[in-house]
């Protein structure tokens, strides 16, 4: 089985390091629009995106996770869960 990755300004390095390790870049010509098994883009997916996704597809950005890798919205977090729980919340990631 050939593993396919589908991309949007993908960084060289990535794109080299997946050619390396004998993965085959998306084509149009030779693949249907729904066969790759990773899929990389620099904005987030849609809700959309995602649950039309077939389970051996991945995407590289996962839903509902901006709050914790963002620094600004978790230093939030922290900031916030310190007056929550305490002690446990004195530490800097």
């Amino acid at each position: 089985m050939t593993l396919v990755f589908k991309q949007d300004r993908m960084p060289p390095v990535v794109v080299n390091t997946l050619l390396a390790m004998g993965w085959v870049e998306h084509d149009a010509e030779i693949h249907e629009e729904d066969e790759w098994n990773i899929f990389w883009k620099p904005t987030r997916p849609t809700m959309g995106e995602y649950s039309a996704g077939k389970p051996y597809q991945k995407l590289i950005h996962f839903p509902k996770t901006g709050i914790l890798t963002t620094k600004d919205n978790l230093a939030r977090l922290i900031k916030r869960n310190r007056g929550w729980f305490g002690k446990v919340y004195h530490f800097t990631p």
